[in-house]
């Protein structure tokens, strides 16, 4: 079980997401954040229409055609929040908190920790994988997107530990076989990623888009602190910027541009 995910999800939002919320002036709201096209309110929208996703859903249309994308359907969400007023969307913020977080726990106890749930694009894993995948979504939202140099907003945030670090690395390590499936059929030969700092861990990823854990013989190895590896396994920096690289730098290149974590 992963219940040091809840524990880690509690922390991003009642220390941070929810202080940092609830200090936002009118221009910081309004202003751009790192995600293109998405102010500061948008992307707490966001994060907000996820909550309700999970806590009290919208019923869906049902066309009769494919369901939209992940992230067509999160564009969507926000995009109806469009019109909202500040005020709106944190008291929206405010009435999901608890009932979300009591909602992400029920899934750290069997027999529902261990059922298998269908999440599209993002592969097929155990319930009990929310609370990381929430901590991860919502830490990379707070301290990339919103957060500046790359965000608006500036606040002084302890460095980040870790209780938060771990539960991010360890989903976009078990999401990433299904996120990219096709892109990494580009590795030929085991790459080892060492992550490094808070998060610290250690993967061997390939041949194509197998993923383990720990090390192994590998053609080539990756080094990047695991803070670095939200911002440019999400594409929102470069990986040249961050990573250094020994072994087999044309393949660890083709490794590192197929990864693109959503």
């Amino acid at each position: 079980m992963t219940s040091y995910g809840l524990e880690a999800l509690r922390a991003i939002h009642l220390d941070e997401v929810s202080p940092v919320l609830h200090s936002l002036t009118a221009e910081e709201w309004a202003a751009p954040s790192a995600c293109a096209g998405w102010r500061t309110q948008d992307v707490v929208a966001h994060i907000t229409t996820n909550m309700k996703l999970f806590v009290d859903p919208d019923p869906q249309p049902d066309d009769g055609g494919e369901p939209p994308g992940i992230e067509a359907m999160q564009d969507a969400l926000v995009d109806a929040r469009r019109d909202w007023s500040s005020e709106q969307i944190l008291a929206e913020y405010d009435q999901l908190l608890e009932p979300w977080l009591g909602a992400v726990a029920m899934f750290q106890d069997e027999p529902m920790a261990s059922a298998e749930t269908d999440l599209g694009q993002l592969g097929t894993h155990p319930m009990h994988r929310f609370a990381d995948i929430y901590a991860f979504d919502h830490l990379c939202h707070l301290r990339v997107d919103l957060l500046a140099p790359g965000g608006s907003v500036a606040r002084d945030l302890p460095p980040v530990d870790d209780l938060r670090m771990r539960p991010s690395v360890e989903w976009m390590m078990a999401g990433l076989p299904d996120m990219c499936r096709d892109a990494l059929a580009v590795v030929t030969a085991p790459v080892q990623l060492e992550l490094t700092g808070p998060g610290a861990s250690t993967w061997l990823i390939g041949p194509g888009p197998e993923v383990h854990a720990g090390a192994g013989e590998a053609a080539a190895t990756v080094t990047s602190s695991a803070e670095d590896f939200i911002r440019w396994g999400t594409k929102r920096g470069d990986w040249r910027q961050y990573c250094e690289v020994t072994g087999d730098h044309a393949l660890a290149a083709a490794t590192l541009d197929a990864i693109d974590i959503i």
